[in-house]
């Protein structure tokens, strides 16, 4: 993945790294930073822990 960087444009590269863990479980890494996600049936993200949470209707 590249990353733009604003305000002077610069195209970085940004090496990520995405592990199949288990259906619905995929952990990302970047750098030092490692988070497990948690998707749905369709494939939209339901938990992207330290970032958001998928709010359900009641």
């Amino acid at each position: 993945m590249a990353r733009v960087s604003v305000p002077d444009l610069a195209v970085r590269p940004s090496r990520q790294t995405y592990t199949h863990l288990r259906p619905g479980r995929v952990r990302f890494a970047s750098g030092d930073f490692r988070s497990d996600l948690e998707f749905d049936e369709e494939g939209f993200v339901v938990d992207y822990p330290q970032l958001a949470t998928r709010l359900t209707a009641r």
